[in-house]
């Protein structure tokens, strides 16, 4: 289910984009203006054939790019998989493996127009609990319900999203995987996975909060 949705991820992105025209997100008048810009400008393509040949030439050590902490929590933001960097990791992990990838073995999934959000697992809590958000920079998580978001994910999964293109991210770092279209990283935005203490006091969220950097942000059709 979760590879059928991989695969069909940026079709359902595009037919989004009526969706959110017709009935945007719970968010005020102000905060609609990044949802609107991501979804009526003109939609990313996957890597074309040349690109992905270029992602599996790499030799180096390929990183995910890491989203910049906000706020004080002290926990990691969290880390991004873009079609480039996933390309290229699946083609380092088939070398690791003695043999070479190529362009045409490259599935659509690998190489589509979509942001992988990597966030870490908050200690104490199972991952499959939390809720995750895309919101203006700096607006809270707390406390509606439910919890307006500019962009909701394509599909929501774990480690194993990151495994099935060679990633070997250390066995704490990541809690949850997120999807988005691509075009969420021209927007001024923190990607948010949290759950809500009511219990305790004032109703708060406890948060691993992501920014995505600005030189990303001037780049990000890569």
């Amino acid at each position: 289910m979760l590879r059928a949705l991989r695969t069909t991820g940026p079709v359902v992105a595009g037919l989004m984009v009526v969706v959110l025209l017709l009935e945007p997100p719970a968010l005020r008048p102000a905060d609609r203006i990044p949802t609107l810009h991501v979804f009526t400008s003109r939609a990313p393509r996957g890597l074309s054939t040349a690109e992905v040949a270029g992602a599996l030439s790499v030799t180096g050590p390929v990183q995910p790019i890491p989203l910049e902490a906000v706020g004080a929590s002290g926990h990691r933001a969290g880390t991004i998989y873009t079609p480039f960097i996933r390309v290229a990791t699946a083609g380092l992990a088939a070398r690791r493996r003695g043999r070479t990838l190529s362009a045409i073995e490259v599935p659509e999934w690998m190489r589509a127009p979509v942001v992988y959000v990597a966030f870490p697992p908050l200690p104490g809590v199972d991952p499959s609990t939390l809720e995750v958000a895309v919101v203006p920079e700096g607006a809270p998580t707390c406390c509606r319900t439910p919890q307006p978001t500019l962009v909701r994910p394509l599909w929501v999964g774990g480690e194993d999203t990151l495994l099935e293109f060679g990633a070997e991210p250390s066995a704490t770092a990541t809690g949850l995987v997120a999807a988005f279209p691509l075009q969420v990283l021209a927007e001024a935005v923190d990607f948010v996975a949290f759950y809500r203490v009511e219990n305790d006091g004032p109703p708060r969220s406890v948060e691993a909060r992501g920014r995505v950097p600005g030189d990303l942000r001037a780049g990000w059709r890569d």
